[in-house]
């Protein structure tokens, strides 16, 4: 069942119009060297615009989807040697960090994340639709988390306020296409005006409990084309 859960990426949202204005927007937008993003976002998707489409950076995942402990993550890049990403919870004075894709996973590996009475359950599955195994995490709230990559420059939060100097280190956007699904794009060196925000690139999606279909990697890309 946690299998088909996390592989049943059916995407029934497709049906539902979107509106993006229900989230914030990021002020100021961020600039930075935006060709690359822009490209590879057009090939995944298209219709969003990186310079402009920006979503604030605050912890909104509990105010913005749906009531549901359920969530699929997908790693759509591949990460070099030295990456790392996953989910992490604020806690102070640092926050706690859960690996879930390790160094040098490939584009198409994918997680289920379930918030069940009061502990993070993580399903990982290999670019094959494999499954790997679970790991449990106690004390981490659906109402309060996000995502980092570590690598060679050091450890990144979604969320600028935990980074030095408040750096922003990730971009979020809507998709176009699917309600309640988000591209987490960071940059995996300290920010510039030069920075591309591709080093790794996550595909978050609130799960509905939607009728559990087999799929493929390749089905779930050509559902973002």
């Amino acid at each position: 069942m946690r299998r088909l859960l996390a592989r049943a990426v059916v995407l029934a949202g497709l049906a539902t119009p979107w509106t993006a204005a229900a989230l914030p927007l990021r002020s100021p937008q961020v600039a930075f060297n935006a060709a690359p993003l822009q490209n590879y976002l057009n090939g995944a998707e298209g219709g969003i615009q990186v310079l402009t489409d920006q979503l604030a950076d605050v912890t909104w995942w509990p105010i913005q989807l749906p009531s549901t402990p359920y969530f699929d993550l997908f790693l759509t890049r591949n990460l070099g040697p030295n990456a790392s990403a996953g989910v992490y919870a604020p806690n102070a004075p640092d926050p706690t960090l859960i690996e879930v894709f390790p160094p040098g996973a490939p584009a198409g590996s994918s997680a289920a994340l379930s918030f069940i009475q009061g502990n993070l359950n993580v399903d990982t599955f290999d670019a094959n639709g494999d499954y790997l195994g679970i790991t449990v995490h106690p004390g981490v709230s659906r109402n309060n988390f996000g995502f980092y990559t570590r690598s060679q420059c050091g450890t990144w939060f979604a969320q600028a306020s935990l980074n030095p100097l408040s750096s922003p280190q990730a971009l979020t956007y809507a998709s176009t296409i699917t309600s309640d699904s988000y591209w987490v794009c960071f940059e995996l060196c300290p920010y510039s005006g030069v920075s591309t925000f591709d080093g790794v690139v996550l595909l978050f999606r609130a799960n509905h409990g939607d009728p559990a279909v087999p799929e493929t990697w390749g089905r779930v890309k050509g559902m973002y084309r």
